[in-house]
């Protein structure tokens, strides 16, 4: 139902230029209140019961003698419909009027737009451009870093302000669909539509937005005065959506409290505060009769997804006629100042001379337990990690996924004493755990390190300097299963270093099925042995999508709940690394190894 306290719209208050336009009358056929009006044309024929005068020579008049033919009088034609103003009768149903994404104009560039300050405190990445329109310059750059163009008071920023307002009112005078006032966001799944509140509005907790299999399929939010975000509320897609489809128009300010991770296009009347940790992972804040309040954050406007267009059959061509190659749409101005799974450390000039990182080995406490139990609150773990660590291309030539048909039984736990301390926290630093990694066809054998997740609320991936281990090290995602137990157990790996020198899973995308896997306990010497099944890629905006998440890691830790058995029964080990080409701080593409443990290994 909608609201019906109507959007208030905004005006940028700039002088608009007077257009005289010469309007020819064309047929429009409208339907209003369940009736038609019609407009006729200039070009079209006046109905009249007048018969018609013409110069042309009148046809002989029909007599009553019948015409002799031997040809038989066709009965069986289809009759030819009368026409008829009428509506015809359908048995589609009435979808209503779609959400419609408006035209962001200039501002579509910029990542972040205020009109009177955006400031920022620590290693915040801006990707896209970041301007003030009217108000004090941008501070905290560096410590932040802009990917992208700033603009300080000028005419590109005014232009961007102006053209967001017109967004902003496009979004405003849309009819709502459905009015969500009193409810919280969080624990819904919503449909592409028009959601109104004709107040404030809430997110505690993940809001999934299902696009139904369309890549363009529009959600806009209009609320009446403020968004509040809680603590490691989530916004995600699924079923093929495109966050930058996603639009909430905001009556006052936008609040998203620390380790939130949310997606879409804010636009408020007033100003937006991103706490600590808090990240626009697909998406653009736009204040645009206010301030930008940044705290570490991370704010990304990826453009949005073509919209895939059929090849023609009856043409086919060795060469694409229209490839073009993808870049960045702005030059990096600075090195990123933060390492992470999001953001890589630039490639060094010289190799380093850093000391390697000591991690730490975990202490056992407790009775021995088969089934890791993860931090006493367990955050949801919103992606797949960053595996890549320098700046150049991966090959774009990405894997063909394959799928196994072996069948495949689990065996019981092998794994009799605790690998970590169970109450020890997601967010704490990874610990050596006694497991190896072995995979024969690869020719790996690695050590195992138990980590948890970023404060981005990604399963984290450590680094170091150029002769650090750590890139020659597995990642066992500790808010998981653990390995050979009924479940899911995850385990990631860099693709290559600081100095793009291939690291411990360079070499992933060339398994096959059938290839074996094995995890062995280095205390007891017992191995658990895993088959090779499937092998999928996956995009950045795959990678955070909540059915990618429940497979690759478990539904208990993709929800923010202790690892559960999987719905087989049966146990299975992911692989992951990094794939693709590097843009923006990260590479574009996930690589991910399913297997599931052998009968009797």
């Amino acid at each position: 139902m909608g609201s019906n306290n109507k959007p208030r719209r905004l005006s940028s208050l700039a002088p608009v230029a007077g257009t005289v336009c010469l309007v020819l009358v064309v047929v429009l056929t409208m339907l209003v209140g369940g009736s038609q009006a019609t407009v006729l044309s200039q070009d079209a024929p006046i109905a009249t019961d007048e018969p018609a005068v013409t110069d042309e020579p009148v046809a002989p008049a029909a007599t009553d003698e019948p015409v002799a033919t031997d040809e038989p009088v066709a009965t069986d034609e289809p009759v030819a419909p009368v026409a008829t103003d009428e509506p015809v009768a359908t048995d589609e149903p009435d979808l209503g009027t779609a959400a419609v994404a408006p035209d962001l104009g200039t501002a579509e560039s910029f990542a972040v737009l205020a009109l009177s300050a955006v400031t920022n405190t620590g290693p915040t990445v801006v990707d896209g451009d970041l301007g003030v329109s009217a108000g004090s310059s941008p501070t905290g750059f560096p410590p932040g870093t802009v990917n992208g163009t700033i603009y300080d008071n000028d005419a590109v920023a005014q232009q961007a302000r102006t053209d967001a307002i017109t967004a902003y009112n496009a979004l405003a005078g849309q009819a709502c669909d459905t009015n969500l006032t009193g409810t919280d966001l969080g624990g819904l799944t919503l449909t592409p539509g028009v959601y109104c509140f004709d107040s404030s509005a809430q997110l505690t907790g993940a809001l999934i937005l299902d696009a139904l299999g369309d890549p363009t399929a529009v959600f806009i939010f209009q609320i009446g005065s403020t968004l509040t975000t809680a603590s490691n509320s989530s916004v995600s897609m699924i079923n093929g959506g495109d966050p930058c489809y996603v639009f909430w128009q905001i009556g006052s300010s936008a609040t998203l409290d620390t380790t939130t991770a949310f997606a879409g296009n804010i636009l408020a009347d007033a100003s937006i505060t991103l706490n600590t940790g808090a990240n626009i992972i697909y998406g653009r804040a736009l204040a645009l009769n206010g301030a930008v309040t940044m705290d570490d954050n991370d704010v990304s406007n990826v453009p949005c997804i073509p919209t895939p267009t059929n090849t023609p059959t009856n043409t086919p061509t060795n060469t694409p006629t229209n490839t073009p190659t993808p870049t960045p749409a702005h030059t990096p101005t600075h090195t990123p100042s933060h390492s992470g799974p999001d953001s890589p450390t630039s490639i060094p000039a010289a190799p380093s001379t850093s000391t390697p990182v000591a991690y730490p080995t975990a202490t056992l406490t407790g009775a021995p337990t088969a089934t890791l139990t993860g931090a006493a609150t367990a955050p949801a773990v919103l992606g797949l990690p960053g595996t890549g660590g320098d700046t150049h291309p991966q090959s774009e030539d990405q894997p063909a996924p394959f799928a196994s048909d072996v069948t495949l039984t689990s065996a019981q736990p092998f794994i009799s004493e605790p690998l970590i301390d169970p109450n020890l926290d997601l967010r704490a630093s990874p610990v050596d755990v006694p497991l190896e990694l072995r995979i024969p066809s690869l020719e790996i054998s690695a050590p195992v390190l138990a980590v948890g997740i970023t404060s981005k609320n990604v399963m984290d991936a450590p680094q170091g300097p150029v002769e650090d281990p750590v890139w020659q090290k597995a990642f066992w995602y500790r808010g998981g299963g653990i390995p050979g137990d009924p479940g899911i157990a995850t385990i990631a790996g860099h693709v290559d270093d600081v100095r793009g020198q291939p690291a411990l899973f360079a070499r992933l995308k060339d398994l096959r099925p059938d290839d074996l896997i094995i995890v062995r306990d280095t205390r007891s010497g017992l191995d658990a042995g895993f088959i090779v099944t499937e092998m999928e890629t996956y995009s950045a905006q795959q990678a955070t999508d909540p059915s990618v998440l429940a497979r690759v890691y478990g539904t208990g830790p993709a929800f923010g709940r202790e690892p559960e058995p999987a719905p087989d029964g049966l146990s299975h080990l992911t692989l992951i690394t990094c794939n693709g080409t590097f843009v923006r701080g990260s590479y574009d593409h996930r690589l991910v190894v399913y297997a599931q443990r052998i009968l009797g290994q």
